[in-house]
């Protein structure tokens, strides 16, 4: 055993810049490796936040609309909202041009081609575009942790590969010359945390080096520990 402090000091010199890139669905948990500065804003258009009638605020005096059109979510037409016209908007649909106010539909009455608004209400009832993230703003930092929220952003932005830091392997490894009954002595051990499964790691300390040197490379944190039983040890550390 070491001290908290003793271990830190020797992590810090393993250097974590190494960036490499992965896919969306494989980005959970690691950790990112640049800034992520949106290409573009959030929403993309004007949306509305309520089901109702898009109208023109100036055109209240009327209180009585023309239909022209529907927009639902996910819809890409194009309408146009003139002097006492009024469309149909879902929540999330773009809102037509022209437009400035949606009056949920509860306070509205429908007869015929026509609406009638009794209660147009103090809000807009629309999120202006990029009122969620501006094209160019920096919305997560180097070092964040891609966690649920983290990912969800990423998938808004259409990021669909993502720069983390690579991971670095941490394994527990046995040396093994010692192993004497006939079912240890298939010079194998089971890794206890780490992307590989085996390790073979003779008890020769350049032996061992080797072993471990072919079985996972560089920049790797391995760690070796004593397995005991009764008066003799099984495996030395």
């Amino acid at each position: 055993m070491i001290l908290v402090d003793d271990a830190k000091k020797i992590l810090n010199r393993f250097s974590l810049d190494r960036r490499t890139y992965v896919e969306l669905k494989d980005s959970f948990g690691r950790v990112l490796a640049e800034d992520i500065v949106s290409e573009i804003d959030v929403p993309s258009f004007d949306r509305s936040d309520m089901d109702g009638y898009a109208i023109r605020d100036r055109d209240l005096d009327g209180r009585r609309f023309k239909l022209v059109g529907e927009m639902h979510a996910g819809c890409d037409l194009e309408v146009a909202i003139g002097e006492g016209e009024r469309s149909w908007v879902a929540t999330g649909a773009n809102i037509p041009h022209g437009a400035n106010l949606v009056v949920p539909v509860e306070n509205t009455e429908k007869i015929g081609d026509d609406v009638i608004v009794y209660e147009p209400g103090k809000e807009s009832h629309i999120s202006e575009r990029g009122c969620d993230i501006k094209r160019g703003e920096t919305v997560l930092r180097t070092g964040y942790i891609v966690n649920d929220r983290n990912i969800g952003i990423l998938a808004a932005l259409g990021n669909r590969i993502v720069p983390v830091h690579d991971a670095p392997w941490h394994a527990y490894a046995c040396w093994h010359d010692r192993w004497k009954t006939d079912s240890l002595h298939a010079r194998e051990c089971n890794v206890l945390s780490g992307l590989r499964t085996r390790i073979s790691a003779p008890d020769d300390p350049a032996d061992g080096a080797s072993a471990v040197s072919r079985e996972y490379g560089t920049c790797k944190i391995v760690r070796g520990g004593g397995l005991g039983v009764r008066d003799a040890p099984l495996s030395s550390g």
